[in-house]
């Protein structure tokens, strides 16, 4: 699961939001977490962990993950996290009675909100994540491609952005089925796991 994913299955509230998506940027045990970080945040985090361990573990995103990994290798499940955000996006109304950008917007304002608490690490990439829209860019294959882009000059991602879309569009209607089976289970595991089962219903987050 990538950026959009990780904050859609938080629920409303902003903070908790918040946490889900630092998850990557923030280290150490539960209990530093919550020692640190308000609670409704340390839940998010919390939260990222949970999700993170149930996609490794799910054989529904192994077989999509097993498309790629001829072109990406062990970088084929990176790749997957961000492709399954593009279905997500894709069919959002089917989950979401919150219109996209808006969905998006209203994160955004929270990243600004609560910018003195995120992880220092993190903190320059808001920016940009704001300027490119990048939650609702995945919407469109282009999208798709401009993260991969970003993700060969700012980290070890191979650069192989054409094969990786080519393979997509290859395999496209399978991976889609594929991202609706897991993302029901996901779904179910969230609510049964944490209690958060009324996504995105509301018009706005909750501060």
């Amino acid at each position: 699961m990538n950026f959009l994913a990780h904050i859609f299955l938080s629920g409303s509230n902003a903070l908790t939001q918040v946490g889900n998506f630092v998850g990557d940027w923030v280290k150490g045990s539960m209990i530093s977490v919550n020692a640190k970080y308000p609670p409704e945040m340390a839940l998010g985090i919390r939260l990222h962990r949970f999700i993170d361990s149930y996609t490794d573990s799910h054989p529904i995103a192994a077989r999509s993950i097993a498309l790629f990994r001829p072109v990406l290798g062990k970088y084929a499940g990176v790749a997957v996290d961000v492709i399954y955000d593009h279905f997500l996006a894709k069919d959002w109304n089917n989950y979401s009675k919150i219109d996209l950008d808006l969905f998006a917007q209203n994160f955004y304002s929270s990243c600004i909100r609560y910018y003195d608490i995120l992880p220092k690490n993190l903190q320059p990439l808001i920016p940009h994540l704001i300027i490119s829209n990048r939650l609702k860019s995945y919407y469109n294959i282009k999208g798709v491609a401009a993260a991969f882009k970003i993700m060969e000059g700012k980290t070890s991602f191979p650069a192989k952005t054409d094969e990786t879309i080519d393979t997509l569009n290859q395999n496209y209607d399978a991976i889609g089925n594929d991202f609706n089976q897991f993302f029901q289970s996901i779904l179910d595991a969230v609510a049964k796991e944490f209690g958060i089962n009324n996504f995105c219903t509301e018009t706005s987050v909750t501060q």
